[in-house]
């Protein structure tokens, strides 16, 4: 029997609705949050959220965690127990941080976590070493032509963020001995190096070259 076009719209949007709510009941419950424990004292040092295998995997996995990591490649894997499972994503991260909260990440608490737990990288601490290797590997990143374009078509039309909103600093008063030391080190800065004014007549050659560029 042939369908006319109303009855095959409404036969389409039957099976997109059912093919949502599979979805959504398969993806809902499948994740869990997970304890691991020191192989020698048992204390809780690590906890994770996730779903699959993920609470199996080895040491290696957890490279970018260096405390958990020694722990892990010198006693062997850590006793790991999944506390609880069934959740929905959220769910996960929102236990997750209530677990971390409630045990302490390091140095207030035996956790290894590097942050407070859930999605990003919220209570994240990293060491000098690590910031100044973050930093030199950003130094220098010249980005071409065709992405600066692509970056600049996406801001068009977009109003600033501060559009309209007065400065922070307008208004503030600010103590004697602050500005006398501003002064002081205004005076005393004296004229620029040769080097230094070699790298302003650069970055002003880069601004003209992508504003002749339309960039």
């Amino acid at each position: 029997m042939e369908l006319d076009a109303a009855a095959r719209l409404a036969l389409a949007e039957d099976i997109k609705t059912k093919i949502t709510r599979y979805r959504e009941e398969t993806e809902h419950g499948k994740f869990y949050v997970y304890v691991k424990f020191h192989p020698r004292t048992f204390l809780p040092i690590y906890i994770g959220k996730g779903y699959g295998d993920r609470w199996r995997q080895p040491a290696s996995r957890y490279r970018h965690n260096q405390r958990l990591h020694r722990v892990l490649t010198k006693y062997g894997d850590a006793p790991t127990v999944r506390v609880l499972r069934g959740l929905a994503e959220n769910e996960a991260h929102e236990m997750e941080r209530v677990l971390i909260s409630k045990f302490g990440r390091t140095p207030f608490g035996p956790l290894y976590n590097a942050t407070d737990g859930g999605e990003g990288a919220v209570g994240a601490v990293r060491s000098p070493e690590t910031r100044a290797k973050m930093s030199k590997a950003k130094t220098g990143i010249e980005f071409s032509l065709e992405h600066r374009q692509k970056l600049g078509a996406a801001k068009a039309g977009k109003p600033s963020p501060l559009k309209g909103r007065a400065s922070p600093l307008r208004g503030r008063s600010r103590p004697p001995e602050f500005v006398e030391k501003l002064r002081a080190a205004l005076a005393n800065r004296g004229p620029h190096s040769a080097e230094t004014k070699e790298k302003m007549r650069a970055a002003w050659v880069r601004r003209k070259a992508r504003k002749e560029n339309g960039d």
